[in-house]
């Protein structure tokens, strides 16, 4: 996945395992085959310390067009 400014990794605070990447409002969670996007508050179990974390995505920035 591109790394975008708007894009901001969500990792394990115990032991800084990638969970999932927040973009555009929604957090992307990806799992050997497996991708879900999910939005609203996620509950996630590290799968290296077991650890429950939580988080949910910030809103969306709305792009503003520019008038003419």
């Amino acid at each position: 996945m591109p790394r975008g400014p708007a894009q901001r990794d969500w990792r394990c605070p115990t032991c800084q395992t990638l969970l999932g990447v927040e973009r555009e409002g929604a957090l992307h969670l990806r799992y050997k085959d497996a991708i879900y996007v999910a939005r609203g508050p996620v509950r996630a179990v590290c799968r290296r310390c077991h650890e429950v974390c939580e988080r949910t995505p910030a809103a969306p920035t709305p792009v503003r067009q520019a008038s003419a």
